[in-house]
């Protein structure tokens, strides 16, 4: 458990739960737009009076669109406050499986939610600051998150708060394995900071490849992966479609099997299930790290050491990145590892 600073307030119910001056909160913030707008709050105060709604308009937010929240302070005779959703963003609810918009803080599905975001909230209201809070959760798929936000009072008059302006990202804990297989670091992040863990120069190349193929585009699609192009790499690349499931996180089959892998492993998985594997424990881990990579489209960077049941130890340096038809939605995904 972090412990904050004595000059900030500490949230039961976080990891990290800090109510304070803006300068004081940005040396703990992870996420780059959550940064940059708890710098615009700051810049739009002035005199010691709140910015207003009005100097956030949508054209100003795009750096942080999906990962908004809105909220209306609704003032209640006993002195306590309601909240209401005017904003939930579409980054959430795809995360969540639910839309909040126009429904208040009481009608979250999640009472654990809830139960965390009323304290925070009615401190933003009381102390009239802003609010960084960072917590675990699981996503309607069964990914287990980080999820970072910061929640900033808006003021129509200067001094009355009646509303909260909120941005949240989510992204991946590390994986949890077996003993058998322990990994020595697993990180899904941007292509820009991944590039700065990866070893082996085949991967490190194919992780520059992917980003030239995407060019403005959010993703690559298969069309751009050449087989020619990847020489380099041949007979340690996986190639898998994503066979979206209702309610259910993806499953993965497998149209192209390493051959370098196939006679490491002894069995080649071509045109069959992920969750198919002879060997369960390792489909179910591979299932964990594919899963994200599909669900929200960052690159996964593994570094593990493999133990077969006779105690001997391998390892293994992989990355996995996701592919697009539409350049939106990912549908493949392509994959490299490496026997260190």
């Amino acid at each position: 458990m972090y412990t904050p600073p004595n000059s900030l307030l500490a949230h039961p119910g976080f990891d990290l739960g800090l109510c304070g001056e803006p300068d004081d909160l940005k040396p703990h913030l992870l996420n780059a737009p959550l940064v940059q707008l708890l710098q615009d709050w700051q810049s739009a105060g002035k005199d010691n009076r709140l910015p207003g709604r009005d100097a956030f308009p949508p054209e100003r937010l795009r750096y942080v669109l999906g990962n908004l929240i809105m909220l209306d302070v609704e003032r209640k005779p006993d002195g306590g406050a309601e909240f209401r959703y005017r904003v939930f963003g579409s980054n959430f609810s795809f995360a969540r499986g639910f839309d909040l918009t126009g429904k208040t803080l009481a009608e979250h599905p999640d009472p654990n939610a809830a139960k965390r975001a009323y304290p925070a909230f009615s401190e933003v209201l009381r102390r009239r600051r802003p609010l960084l809070a960072r917590w675990s959760m699981a996503d309607q798929h069964g990914v287990t998150l980080l999820a970072e936000m910061i929640v900033l009072p808006l003021s129509d008059d200067g001094v009355t708060v009646n509303r909260l302006l909120a941005g949240q990202f989510n992204q991946p804990l590390s994986l949890e394995l077996e003993r058998s297989r322990a990994a020595l670091e697993i990180v899904y992040a941007e292509p820009e900071l991944l590039g700065l863990r990866l070893r082996h120069a085949g991967l490190l190349r194919l992780l520059a490849d992917w980003r030239i193929w995407r060019g403005a585009r959010r993703y690559p699609s298969r069309a751009d992966v050449q087989p020619e192009k990847l020489r380099y790499l041949l007979g340690n690349l996986f190639l898998l479609d994503v066979v979206p499931q209702e309610n259910a996180p993806p499953r993965f089959r497998y149209r192209l099997f390493g051959s370098n892998v196939a006679r490491f492993r002894g069995y080649d998985l071509s045109n069959r299930f992920l969750d198919e594997h002879p060997d369960p424990s390792l489909g179910a881990m591979a299932q964990q790290g594919y899963a994200p990579v599909a669900i929200y489209g960052r690159p996964l960077w593994v570094d593990l050491i493999d133990s077969s049941e006779a105690g001997l130890g391998s390892r293994f340096e992989g990355l996995i990145l996701p592919l697009s038809s539409d350049g939106e939605t990912v549908d493949m995904v392509l994959a490299a590892q490496i026997l260190r």
